[in-house]
């Protein structure tokens, strides 16, 4: 009878000090134009996503004031306006060229310029050979690869993408892939889970700086695979290797972002880190104008088959 009193005391304490709070998130809030976007050497279109930052847990977005989006090619001079469609700015253009400079020029409703920003379309490359071997593991089989490039010039920095499409369902095109690698430039990327990371996965693209003195890379995905109680086999398939040789803002950018999303995840053993801050090289916001050059090829894997 004792300890219910007890209990019973404690309850009404508790129960007695609950309050509300409110947490005031906008308080001297000022809202930033996030501008995003990416140029590369082959492409036809440019676009352009501006949205604003709002106050945590909200849901009110400001509408976004911007009078127009430039893009200025500093080699040529050539200034291109680009047209507003569906929230996105974009336009054709003529495909931008190694080495070319360009600026992107975003102005308010009263033509005020809001942001200026550049970049340079890095120098081509190609792709000298590329060779694969099966890898077994305990419940599948990973595919690695070992890339050779003819870099033109030394050094730099590199993105990896692989998109697959399946032998038996073509018509669903190719899709991208999850990425992983024991390959010592990448995976000294503060970016790149470590192995104490349990719970993160691998990420999308594979980002690294080459080094003056190295032409050479590896990098793996895990096989989309078939099984029964006798056998273990991958399913043929084509993979679509795109090479991108990236700007210092592209690598800065994704590399941090990349980091960010890592240290949301957290780790299971010493907990949530501080988050890392996301590079940005717009001025008077946030956001991203980074320009890469790339090469891709086309590789079809064939059936591999491991015995239970």
């Amino acid at each position: 009878m004792k300890y219910s009193y007890i209990l019973f005391f404690i309850f009404f304490i508790l129960s007695s000090c609950e309050e509300k709070i409110t947490i005031q998130t906008d308080k001297d809030f000022k809202p930033a134009f996030v501008i995003n976007s990416f140029l590369g050497a082959n492409s036809d279109t440019v676009k352009v996503y501006i949205t604003k930052t709002v106050p945590a847990y909200t849901n009110v977005v400001d509408k976004i004031e911007v009078g127009s989006v430039s893009l200025l090619n500093l080699f040529s001079n050539e200034l291109i306006d680009l047209e507003k469609v569906n929230n996105i700015w974009k336009i054709k253009i003529n495909k931008p060229e190694s080495g070319e400079i360009y600026k992107l020029i975003v102005k308010d409703k009263n033509l005020n310029v809001i942001s200026e920003i550049k970049d340079t379309i890095p120098s081509e490359f190609k792709i000298k050979n590329i060779n694969y071997v099966f890898s077994e593991k305990q419940q599948g089989v990973d595919i690695q690869l070992f890339c050779n490039i003819d870099n033109g010039i030394t050094g730099g920095y590199f993105e990896i993408l692989i998109f697959l499409k399946h032998s038996y369902n073509e018509e669903s095109g190719f899709h991208q892939y999850s990425l992983f690698t024991s390959d010592n430039q990448i995976t000294s990327e503060d970016y790149y889970p470590k192995l104490i990371n349990f719970t993160s996965e691998n990420p999308k693209t594979l980002l690294f700086k080459m080094n003056a003195n190295e032409n050479s890379f590896s990098f793996a995905y895990s096989s989309p695979i078939v099984t029964n109680t006798i056998w273990l086999k991958t399913i043929p398939h084509t993979i679509r290797i795109e090479l991108r040789r990236v700007s210092y803002a592209y690598y800065k950018y994704k590399t941090s972002l990349y980091k960010q999303q890592l240290d949301i995840n957290g780790d299971i053993l010493f907990g949530l880190p501080a988050l890392a801050n996301v590079y940005s090289n717009v001025a008077n916001g946030y956001g991203i104008f980074g320009c890469y050059n790339s090469t891709d090829t086309i590789i079809d894997i064939e059936e591999y088959v491991v015995d239970k």
